[in-house]
C-alpha cells in the first residue's frame, strides 16, 4: 500500500532553560557544576547538555555536540538520550543518517518505557524504515504507547484510521484516537478533531465544539488550525462572527506559510466562499 499522509517525530524529556549556545566540546557558557557533572559521567547532566547543543539556547545549535553528548547518555543507559539520539539518526542530524541505528536506539528506548520511542517505533514500522514494513506490529506500539498515555502516539493512530494508512479507513475509530489526543493538548489532534466536528465527519456535528477545537489549536500556533479558525470567525461558525479577527487569525497562518491563508484573507471580507479545511 502506497504511503499516505504525514507521520510526526518528537523528542522525549523537558528542555532546559539555558542561556548560551552549546560549542564542539559541551556548552559554551553553560552552568559549570552541570558541565563537570556531565563531565564526570553524570548522565542526566549529559541530556542536558545533549539538549542544549541539539536546540542551541540562545545562539546556533551544534548536532554534532549533541550526538556526543547524547551518545554518551544513551551507551549509559539514559532513555531520553537513546530516544534523542534515535532520532538523530533518523533525521541525519549530526551523524550519518541510518534507519536501522536509529530502529537499535529506539528499541532500546522502548524497552525501558519510553513511550515516545515506542511510537517512533510504531511509526517507522508503518513506513518500512530500519525493519519490513509491517502495519500490525506499527498499530500495536503505537497502541502500547497510547496506552501510556502517549498523545502524539493516539494522533498518528487517529490519522491512520481517517486516511485508512494500513487498513480500511474509519473515521468513528480517528475521532476516538482524536478526542483524548486533543484533551493532551496535542494540536494536530485538536485541529483534525475540530474539522471533524465541524462537518459532521465521524462524529455527530457540532459547530460550536468544532469552533473550540480549531481555536485551541490555533492559539498553539497550529498554522493550518489558525487558517481554519480565520474562516470560521469570519463566516461565524460555531462563533459570533468576526471578519476582523478573522483576518487576523488568517494573517498568522499566512505568515507561517500556510498555503491557503495568503489566498484567502479576502475570504474573511465575503469576496468568495470557502470551507474550513487548511492544513
Amino acid at each position: 500500500m502506497k504511503a499516505r499522509g504525514r507521520i510526526w517525530w518528537w523528542s522525549f524529556g523537558v528542555v532546559m532553560a539555558a542561556s548560551s549556545a552549546c560549542a564542539a566540546g559541551g556548552a559554551a557558557g553553560a552552568p559549570a557544576d552541570l558541565e563537570t557533572a556531565a563531565s564526570a559521567g553524570d548522565t542526566q547532566a549529559m541530556y542536558l547538555l545533549a539538549l542544549q547543543c541539539e536546540l542551541g539556547s540562545a545562539g546556533a545549535p551544534d548536532p554534532l555536540a549533541a550526538a556526543r553528548w547524547y551518545t554518551a547518555a544513551a551507551t549509559a543507559g539514559h532513555a531520553g538520550a537513546q530516544n534523542n539520539l534515535g532520532l538523530l539518526f533518523h533525521g541525519g542530524v549530526g551523524v550519518e543518517r541510518s534507519y536501522d541505528t536509529a530502529r537499535r536506539w529506539f528499541e532500546r528506548a522502548a524497552d525501558q518505557g519510553s513511550s515516545h520511542a515506542m511510537a517512533n517505533l510504531g511509526v517507522m514500522a508503518l513506513y518500512g524504515q530500519g525493519m519490513p514494513q509491517d502495519f500490525a506490529r506499527g498499530r500495536d506500539l503505537l497502541t502500547a504507547a497510547a496506552a501510556a498515555g502517549n498523545a502524539r502516539a493516539m494522533t498518528v493512530l487517529g490519522s491512520a484510521a481517517y486516511e485508512g494508512f494500513g487498513g480500511e479507513v474509519d473515521r468513528v475509530e480517528a475521532a476516538r484516537w482524536y478526542a483524548p489526543a486533543a484533551e493532551r493538548g496535542a494540536a494536530t489532534a485538536q485541529h483534525r478533531l475540530g474539522l471533524m466536528l465541524l462537518r459532521g465527519d465521524g462524529v455527530a456535528r457540532d459547530e460550536v465544539a468544532g469552533a473550540r477545537w480549531l481555536r485551541a489549536a490555533a492559539e498553539q500556533g497550529h498554522a493550518g488550525a489558525q487558517h481554519d479558525y480565520g474562516l470560521v470567525l469570519a463566516q461565524g461558525r460555531g462563533v459570533e462572527r468576526d471578519v476582523a479577527a478573522g483576518r487576523a487569525w488568517l494573517g498568522k497562518a499566512a505568515a507561517q506559510g500556510q498555503p491557503l491563508a495568503a489566498a484567502r484573507l479576502a475570504v474573511a471580507d465575503g469576496a468568495a466562499p470557502a470551507a474550513p479545511g487548511g492544513r
